[in-house]
């Protein structure tokens, strides 16, 4: 299995751990680090003052970052139970921004 289709397999499986209990929507995101073969994969965490929930997202991209210290993403792996996709919140476009290649 290649690093996508693997980064996939495991974003869809931890999407099933997300704690949602407010929206319902459960994400799973996997994020691979340049120069790295590590996959950092993360749901997301809701809480009751929407400001404290952190998005599957940010949560790979921090995951990333504590184990290998500040890093460039090569690629992250966004799962959702929409049939379109969904595009990341503005607080993860902006940590997006600065861990991602343009």
């Amino acid at each position: 299995m290649d690093i996508l289709n693997k980064a996939y397999a495991l974003a869809k499986e931890v999407r099933l751990k997300a704690h949602a209990p407010y929206s319902r929507f459960l994400v799973g995101a996997v994020v691979k680090a340049k120069g790295s073969d590590q996959l950092f994969a993360a749901c997301n965490v809701e809480n009751a003052s929407y400001g404290g929930a952190v998005c599957a997202e940010r949560n790979a991209i921090f995951q990333m970052v504590a184990n290998l210290g500040t890093s460039e993403a090569e690629f992250l792996v966004l799962v959702t139970d929409t049939p379109t996709g969904a595009a990341p919140c503005g607080f993860c476009l902006q940590v997006l921004s600065e861990f991602c290649a343009p």
